[in-house]
């Protein structure tokens, strides 16, 4: 796999221009072109649509949430210009098909989608958390999740999560145009029992051994959990020794709160300390 397509869920916050300007770096590295999506507000129509019910909402609401999102995206579009990189910018009502639909739909054609963490008060904490699930549980694509304020390269110093799963595996093909980029990777493993769900009798040895056919060095770093959990000791590890970007597989259904990961709790996604590949 390449990275030639980037889609990036803009809302003109300052965390959004980090991730605006992370996709234009990744263009830049990976001769990528980069789809800029700006979201109108949700609004739920269905109660408007019964029979009998009044029309109680201000329908000029709808434009000036439609008009919010086309200048956004016109102003996305004016930066990646000025950034060099081959791009397009555009808006998307989510009143037909729902934010999440909306977001699975821009995401599914593209090679890569980048969000912010997920979660969050009133209508931008709703769009992220949408953009985020709608990505990673509908498109079909991996998810790249910046964390808030992430200003520096991603992808230099990369940590595989391996636990010997089929997600596992996806996330780690998924990650390979970072990981080879990289030229080196850190497997880790959480107190893994040899023999046991795919990691081997000498757990993280054939993983690295395919990852080091590539070309890749490979080191293999098993971590115990010492009381904590597996999401707090695989974050912990990352940021000790400076990764940025952390690779992991998606777990559940189509809602964060049904486990991520086998048990990376929603607050980690929400306030991810590294950057995260996720793919489901």
């Amino acid at each position: 796999m390449s990275i030639k397509t980037i889609t990036v869920f803009v809302d003109g916050g300052a965390a959004s221009d980090a991730r605006l300007a992370a996709a234009c770096e990744m263009a830049l590295k990976h001769d990528a072109h980069v789809v800029a999506v700006a979201f109108a507000r949700q609004f739920d129509m269905g109660v408007y649509a019964m029979p009998g019910a009044e029309m109680a909402m201000d329908l000029s609401a709808i434009d000036t949430a439609r008009g919010e999102a086309k200048e956004l995206a016109k102003r996305a579009e004016a930066k990646m210009q000025a950034a060099g990189v081959s791009a397009d910018a555009r808006w998307a009502s989510s009143i037909a098909a729902g934010l999440e639909e909306t977001a699975a739909r821009a995401a599914r054609h593209s090679d890569i989608a980048i969000v912010g963490p997920a979660g969050g008060e009133g209508p931008a904490g709703e769009a992220a958390e949408a953009a985020f699930e709608g990505a990673l549980f509908g498109s079909g694509r991996p998810v790249l999740m910046l964390p808030e304020g992430w200003s520096k390269p991603v992808g230099t110093k990369v940590m595989l999560c391996w636990d010997g799963s089929h997600v596992a595996a996806r996330a780690l093909q998924d990650a390979m145009p970072f990981i080879k980029a990289a030229g080196a990777v850190t497997v880790a493993l959480v107190d893994p029992e040899p023999g046991v769900d795919g990691t081997g009798e000498e757990p993280g040895a054939d993983i690295a051994t395919v990852i080091a056919r590539h070309g890749v060095a490979v080191e293999v770093k098993t971590i115990a959990r010492a009381g904590a959990s597996v999401a707090e000791r695989l974050l912990s590890t990352a940021q000790e020794m400076g990764a940025d970007l952390m690779v992991m597989g998606g777990y559940g259904h189509s809602r964060l709160r049904e486990a991520i990961f086998s048990g990376v709790s929603r607050s980690v996604l929400e306030a991810p300390g590294v950057p995260v590949l996720v793919s489901h």
